[in-house]
């Protein structure tokens, strides 16, 4: 495994944070705990008062100028509009359970860096971000169920005769394996494995969370996205599956934003040239950017370390997939209830700390009481990963990553890791 990597905290991130960037931070944090009911009761002060609001705007065209040029009118997104698109995209979920599923959703992060994602997803515009966590929230609790995936694993989809997502994993058609040169995990997709008509959608669809949900417990940051390496070498017309893609980019434009780093799709055949044509016109530019097309070795040099370079497109990794099966007693702490309880009142009690430090930053007016309070929830933050990993095997059944080593040797990686200091 190579060594001593250089990382570096990109923009938006918490160290480089403008002061524009931060103020929208505590406005999209100041909405959500509205919502949720977590501004104490003895603050008199709405919250388009209690954050020093910085609105976003946007321009709307009329034509009705004298000189035939449109006039250009300022609309003003207020904080009365923003808390209400929230309170429309998350359908009024009761507070108590968002702040549940969003400690879920948290994990291991710091919750700012949950919220940046949103934020950078839709180019710091409040109103959008929140209509946009809202909607996964929502989606969370109401259709994709990640956690749920998570608690009942592999074991249990064997267990529940869950065969169809059984079969993803198996077949081998997209697993975690490796690092790009930049320190991200590698998601790994063999489409000529992937056949249409061998499953129903929603096991795929599945699969695809249960596969970005074990990723992110690779991340760390500075690192906060992961690669995804689309090997078309063998790729034919049948192993086109139009309704994966389309919930593929979901994922990664709504569900889970400023996860995708980078996209390479390796020597695809001339056939997919049509199906790109499709499928581009469905993608945010934004996320379009991230994808690469490579035809060789020396492409995949510019990303890959050779050794992570499979031997059949020119490196020396001899690494082929091979499901292990579950073995018994694996994930027997997930049927120890009363402990995962315990730990669970532990973090919400974090959760309010860390709620009681964000209240303070988003109320503070100078600079010392700024930092004070951020620095506070950076600690509280640190502590709640801490109680995160100790809980894990009480909330998630072992996988691939775990039987490999993938998980361990990620961990090693990490603190080999040189961060250079934000510019």
């Amino acid at each position: 495994m190579v060594k001593n990597i250089t990382v570096s905290y990109g923009k938006g991130r918490l160290p480089t944070l403008t002061l524009d960037q931060e103020q929208k931070l505590k406005d999209m944090w100041a909405h959500f705990l509205n919502y949720c009911g977590s501004l104490p009761p003895n603050l008199k002060t709405t919250v388009s008062t209690l954050t020093q609001h910085s609105a976003d705007t946007k321009q709307k065209k009329n034509g009705s100028s004298w000189f035939g040029r449109g006039k250009v009118e300022v609309i003003e997104d207020t904080p009365e509009m923003e808390f209400a698109a929230f309170k429309e995209a998350i359908k009024e979920l009761p507070g108590d359970q968002v702040l549940k599923v969003t400690l879920q959703m948290v994990r291991f992060d710091h919750p700012d860096s949950l919220m940046l994602r949103f934020l950078r997803a839709r180019k710091w515009n409040v109103k959008n971000a929140l209509i946009m966590i809202g909607k996964t929230i929502h989606w969370r609790v109401t259709e994709g169920h990640p956690d749920k995936l998570l608690q009942t694993g592999e074991i249990g989809a064997i267990e529940n005769k869950y065969d169809d997502f059984m079969l993803q994993l198996r077949s081998g058609k997209g697993y975690i394996y490796g690092y790009d040169l930049n320190g991200r995990p590698v998601v790994h997709i063999h489409s000529d494995l992937h056949n249409p008509k061998a499953q129903e959608l929603k096991s795929v669809q599945d699969f695809t969370i249960y596969l970005l949900e074990t990723g992110r417990l690779l991340l760390k940051d500075p690192v906060d996205t992961a690669t995804v390496f689309f090997d078309l070498s063998k790729f034919g017309l049948s192993n086109m599956d139009y309704g994966v893609v389309k919930f593929l980019i979901a994922c990664f434009e709504g569900y889970y934003p400023e996860t995708l780093g980078l996209m390479i799709i390796h020597k695809a055949p001339w056939v997919f040239s049509g199906i790109w044509n499709i499928i581009k016109n469905w993608m945010d530019p934004f996320v379009a950017q991230k994808i690469v097309f490579t035809k060789s070795y020396e492409d995949l040099l510019k990303y890959f370390p050779p050794e992570y370079i499979e031997k059949e497109h020119g490196g020396s990794d001899d690494y082929q997939y091979k499901y292990i099966e579950p073995p018994a007693g694996e994930s027997a702490k997930i049927n120890d209830n009363a402990t995962r309880e315990k730990i669970f009142l532990q973090q919400e009690e974090l959760q309010q700390e860390f709620i009681e430090a964000t209240i303070e930053w988003i109320k503070s007016s100078d600079k010392n009481t700024n930092q004070t309070s951020q620095a506070r929830k950076n600690e509280i933050s640190a502590r709640s990963a801490d109680l995160y990993w100790i809980s894990d095997e009480y909330v998630r059944a072992r996988s691939m990553i775990d039987r490999t080593g993938v998980l361990e040797s990620f961990n090693k990686l990490h603190s080999t890791w040189v961060v250079s200091e934000p510019k």
